[in-house]
């Protein structure tokens, strides 16, 4: 079993890596800001890794806060596509915070819930 999700998350990662190269940061949140949740898990991924150099075009710095936070707004979602590899990323990533750090992305979260309409 540990076998198989060691390798469900390994494909999960090069789709996510590879989808998340093909958007800009700016349209992967207007996206997520929509509910749209892979754009959603393609943020949160991108933040948590940083993604290109800041020369790319599709550069996204890494942002553990704001990683979280989207990790967060995914995983108290009520979207049907939520899957416990969400739930994982939101404590694999969440728990490599500062007690004040995750505070800060329980507020930003909070206030993306807020902002994002639901499905």
């Amino acid at each position: 079993m540990r076998k198989f999700m060691q390798i469900a998350a390994f494909t999960l990662i090069a789709v996510v890596s590879t989808t998340a190269s093909a958007a800009t940061e700016a349209v992967m949140k207007q996206e997520a800001m929509r509910g749209d949740y892979q754009s959603q898990r393609n943020l949160a991924y991108s933040y948590a890794t940083g993604w290109g150099t800041p020369q790319s075009p599709n550069y996204v710095p890494k942002k553990p806060v704001d990683a979280c936070a989207w990790y967060r707004v995914i995983a108290t979602s009520t979207n049907p596509k939520v899957q416990s590899a969400d739930y994982s990323n939101e404590w694999t990533y969440c728990s490599k915070l500062s007690p004040d750090q995750s505070e800060s992305a329980w507020i930003l979260a909070k206030r993306l819930i807020k902002q994002i309409p639901a499905k």
